[in-house]
């Protein structure tokens, strides 16, 4: 691509930019001064206790072996409870086997066992449910009061347990921490309304960087290709399919998928492998007389192929309809045959036309747009779906979280800066993305009146640089204000980074 320049100029922002990295430093040499204990093992580095209830909600403690307490008493987790967000236990209704005997009730998580006490559970009534205190490691320690059974979460993770904390952040889990209004709400209402946005623009930057560092990390292992494959198919899982998404994208990688006869065949290995072919055998599960041909079509391609169902843990609960995974895949497939199974180079090639703010919107409108042919309109039917379009905002969420950070990778490799400034000034015009919690509740914590997000949060980068402020500052003091850096009018004032 060429270096266009009809966007918002990028290089307003370096010194913005300039400013939040010396603040994010700042803020965090408050994490570092954290107690010894936490760097010798006993908790995470860099981790909320946010993040210990949510491997603890997924089911991440690997159970291949059975899970014992620090007592050495055996554990299986029938029910891992529901996440509570109000007062009281983190978990409620939990349904676990210890010890061979089926019992219910609830589950406290915390960094230390000694937080039990800290916290002035044992003086609480509403803990005497709780029946398994997860904690991250066990220290020795002689408790003045009667504790639960414990058990540490450390010993029962993967040996590359750092990788896994990596996947979660505060956007998947919204409903993990609460943004009441802070202290840095009473400073940015006395600024004006540009001032917060172009701050918020420059953080929404720096974490599109961050995106693209990432992206390039894996690309160097995997190359380009496979990650934008893998990192597509992530996208399509929304929250709580992210993973078996990532896992087929895996096991069935581009580069064969892309040799396989025709679209057909591999609509198949993919729909097949991911268990969403129904049996033309058993017929438990009934299909149309109409599109049965094509199911038995698709199944003999597939077991031709000599492959296998994959265990992949797909979740229904809570999706809508549209966006059950069974319904993605084909949709998935159908955008891959359009961009000829080589999503980098269609996504270069149609992004190079984009010469202003609107024909990039309507180049990305282009993109995502589906026609498929009628065996992938009828592979839908067979899933129960009727329509294969991703919709105007999830194509927006592809471009900021997948497209734009992915050719931003690729231009850094090959030390393009030109086109790493015009893929950075796209990213500065995108429109708003889909809402979330996160955003809600960081909103009205940063953000008084309420009202005036519709002045500041103009768009994506500004949306993401609230994000980035969450993490970076919000849980980097766990909620408190005073600490955080935030609290300061002076931090906005870009005189500030030169003393």
């Amino acid at each position: 691509m060429n270096c266009l320049s009809p966007f918002p100029a990028r290089r307003h922002f370096d010194s913005w930019l300039e400013l939040y990295l010396y603040n994010r430093f700042v803020a965090s040499l408050s994490r570092q001064a954290v107690p010894a204990a936490m760097h010798e093992g006993k908790s995470p580095p860099h981790c909320d206790e946010w993040v210990l209830q949510a491997l603890w909600n997924e089911r991440r403690l690997l159970d291949r072996a059975p899970l014992r307490t620090d007592d050495g008493i055996p554990v299986e987790i029938v029910h891992p409870g529901n996440w509570n967000l109000a007062a009281g236990p983190d978990f409620s209704d939990a349904v676990l086997r210890i010890d061979g005997q089926l019992r219910r009730g609830a589950v406290e998580v915390h960094r230390e066992a000694a937080d039990w006490v800290r916290h002035g559970h044992q003086h609480d009534p509403r803990y005497r449910s709780v029946i398994l205190h997860v904690v991250w490691q066990t220290a020795p320690t002689s408790p003045s009061h009667p504790l639960p059974p414990s058990l540490s979460m450390r010993r029962h993770l993967p040996a590359l347990w750092g990788n896994l904390l990596e996947e979660y952040t505060a956007a998947d889990y919204p409903y993990a921490r609460k943004f009441p209004p802070g202290q840095c709400a009473l400073h940015t209402a006395e600024l004006p309304d540009a001032t917060v946005r172009d701050f918020l623009a420059a953080a929404g930057l720096q974490r599109f960087r961050e995106k693209s560092r990432r992206i390039l990390d894996r690309a160097l292992t995997a190359g380009f290709a496979q990650t934008a494959y893998e990192k597509f198919f992530d996208a399509l899982g929304y929250r709580v399919n992210r993973e078996p998404f990532r896992e087929l994208a895996r096991a069935l990688p581009l580069a064969r998928i892309r040799d396989l006869a025709c679209p057909l065949t591999r609509l198949a290995a993919l729909m097949g492998s991911a268990g969403f072919l129904p049996d033309p055998t058993r017929g438990r599960r009934p299909v149309e007389s109409s599109i049965r041909p094509l199911n038995r079509q698709l199944w003999d391609l597939w077991w031709r192929l000599g492959l296998e169902p994959l265990c992949l843990g797909w979740q229904s609960c809570g999706t809508r309809p549209a966006n059950r995974p069974e319904r993605r895949l084909p949709a998935a497939c159908a955008l891959l045959e359009k961009w000829n199974w080589r999503p980098v180079a269609a996504w270069s090639r149609e992004l190079a036309a984009a010469e202003s703010c609107n024909r990039f919107l309507k180049c990305l409108e282009s993109l995502f747009d589906i026609q498929p042919p009628a065996e992938f309109v009828q592979a839908m039917r067979l899933t129960g779906g009727h329509s294969l379009k991703l919709g105007r905002s999830r194509s927006l969420d592809m471009a900021a979280n997948l497209v734009l950070p992915l050719l931003h990778a690729k231009a850094r490799q090959e030390q393009d800066r030109p086109q790493q400034e015009r893929l950075e000034g796209l990213f500065l015009t995108l429109p708003r993305l889909q809402d979330n919690s996160v955003l809600r509740r960081i909103c009205h914590r940063l953000l008084v009146p309420a009202s005036r997000r519709r002045a500041i949060v103009a768009g994506a980068a500004q949306q993401q640089g609230l994000l980035a402020v969450a993490r970076d500052f919000c849980q980097n003091v766990g909620g408190q204000c005073p600490s955080c850096r935030l609290n300061n009018p002076a931090i906005f004032e870009k005189g500030l980074v030169q003393g």
